[in-house]
């Protein structure tokens, strides 16, 4: 860190003890992201404007370009309280790393499609769209919903790019399909 942490509490006196659970838990941050400028970490605990056993706790992280703040309020402990702040501060810590890196899934415009392939049993399909295939889940379909779903269907559909492929994020269906309305 460019800048020293800074750990205040203003109605809570912390132990030594605290403090360096603090400390260690700050210095974890950096593996999720190397290049923190400063932290500060702001406890508030059971006082007299406080609920009982409810405690506060707000870290204000700096990184290049941007100013990350987490805040968490916890009834409890403060250890408890710490932790739940900090394992929040990882994950915002990722997520910047990973729009930095440009390894955010960017979500197309929609497109057109049809189905080509269901595994009801297995909540999954394929559709079609410019000579390819895109996987979907049951989850990814939109009213009337996968059960209504038949090969041939036309449907609209958003695409992500997934871990074995391309995805569609959301399907609907166009208008009414001939299986539907044979039905």
């Amino acid at each position: 860190m460019t800048i020293p942490l800074r750990i205040v509490s203003r109605t809570t006196p912390l132990s030594t003890a605290q403090r360096s659970a603090v400390e260690g838990l700050t210095a974890g941050l950096r593996s999720f992201f190397p290049r923190i400028v400063s932290c500060a970490v702001h406890v508030d605990g059971p006082g007299a404007h406080h609920r009982q056993g409810t405690y506060n706790v707000r870290i204000n992280l700096s990184v290049p370009s941007r100013e990350i703040v987490i805040s968490r309020q916890k009834c409890g402990n403060l250890q408890e309280a710490l932790l739940e702040a900090f394992r929040a501060a990882g994950r915002r810590l990722e997520d910047h790393a990973r729009r930095i890196r440009g390894h955010v899934k960017s979500r197309a415009g929609s497109q057109l499609g049809r189905v080509v392939r269901l595994f009801p049993d297995r909540d999954f399909g394929f559709l079609e769209s410019d000579g390819r295939e895109v996987y979907f889940h049951r989850n990814s379909v939109r009213s009337p919903g996968f059960d209504r779903l038949r090969v041939g269907t036309p449907v609209r559909y958003a695409e992500e790019a997934g871990m074995e492929g391309p995805q569609a994020i959301t399907l609907s269906v166009v208008g009414p399909s001939r299986a539907a309305r044979s039905q």
